[in-house]
């Protein structure tokens, strides 16, 4: 903009006049967001809040872009400056950077920042069956593993199946399931057969127990005459 100021002198002092330049230049601006930790392979949302430095003034209507692991996503602010997209966490645990821009407009300066997004392994749950067996006699003990968050069977995961004594080591099928054989007392009672799952590189450690019923074999009494 041009700025004229002209003054038109007196009897003491002569007229004059100048002309400047204003150049009025665009708010400065950030953006808020926190770094977070989130289940490995599962989708997740990220927020930016657009701010004005002066007065820290939320900024409504305005896009974002998102940036993570060579993927864009953008989002409109909301009255309270805030942004919202979605994402799906990379499957193995690390801790990985998103970028979220503005562009800046007419009246707003453009901002940028990067937050750390740390992809942890995904929860996972052990059920064990309840099994009843008789006394002296050779039982199955089966659980199945699944992701906690998902209920998705977990195929391939080495359970460690825990009964007295005895601990044997089974893998996990297709659908989760895993067993293992035991010997049973020789007396009747309640006992606890734990299935215990280590982790990996995706899953975290979980364990499990349930109830073995061990019985007394039936009995026949045959009266003769």
């Amino acid at each position: 903009y041009s700025l004229s100021a002209t003054y038109a002198g007196s009897s003491v002092y002569q007229a004059v006049s100048a002309t400047a330049s204003l150049v009025v230049e665009a708010a400065p601006t950030f953006i808020s967001a926190a770094d977070f930790t989130t289940p490995a392979g599962l989708s997740f949302t990220a927020d930016g809040f657009l701010l004005r430095q002066a007065g820290a003034v939320p900024l409504q209507g305005k896009t974002l872009s998102f940036v993570f692991q060579g993927s864009t996503q953008t989002a409109n602010t909301n009255s309270a400056g805030k942004a919202t997209v979605s994402f799906v966490a990379p499957g193995t645990e690390a801790a990985y950077l998103l970028v979220i821009r503005f562009a800046g407009d007419s009246a707003n300066a453009a901002a940028e920042t990067m937050i750390t997004v740390t992809a942890g392994r995904k929860f996972s749950a052990v059920t064990v069956s309840t099994v009843t067996a008789r006394i002296n006699s050779v039982f199955t003990a089966s659980a199945t593993i699944r992701e906690a968050l998902t209920g998705n069977a977990i195929a391939g995961a080495a359970l460690d199946f825990v009964f007295g004594a005895t601990t044997r080591t089974a893998t996990s099928n297709a659908q989760g399931l895993a067993a293992s054989t035991f010997s049973a007392p020789g007396s009747s009672a309640t006992l606890i057969a734990t299935a215990r799952f280590g982790g990996d590189t995706f899953y975290l450690a979980t364990e499990s127990t349930g109830p073995v019923f061990i019985l007394l074999p039936p009995t026949r009494i045959t009266v003769s005459t």
